[in-house]
C-alpha cells in the first residue's frame, strides 16, 4: 500500500485548525489562540500559553508548492510574532 504523505499532511492541518478553532472565543481571546495560512503553510499559534512548544507549530510548508527562503522566512516571522 503506497502512503499518500502530502495528503495526511493536508488532513493533519486541517484538523488541527479545527482544534484551535473550537476553543471557546473568550479563552481564544486570553491565550492568543490564531490560526492563518502563510506561504502555504498553516500555521498554529498559541501566544500567551508557555511552554508553547505544542501550541505553536506550522505543518504543510511545502506541500502544495516547492519551498522558497521568503516562505520560510514568512513563516518564521510569523510564528515569531507576539501579537
Amino acid at each position: 500500500m503506497k502512503i499518500d504523505f502530502m495528503a495526511l499532511d493536508r488532513i493533519e492541518a486541517e484538523a488541527v485548525a479545527d482544534f484551535y478553532r473550537a476553543a471557546p472565543v473568550g479563552l481564544r481571546a486570553s491565550l492568543g489562540i490564531d490560526v492563518n495560512v502563510v506561504a502555504g503553510a498553516a500555521c498554529f499559534r498559541c501566544r500567551h500559553f508557555n511552554p508553547a512548544l505544542i501550541f505553536r507549530r506550522a505543518t504543510g510548508l511545502g506541500v502544495d508548492r516547492a519551498t522558497t527562503r521568503d516562505d520560510l522566512s514568512a513563516v518564521t516571522r510569523y510564528m515569531s510574532r507576539q501579537h
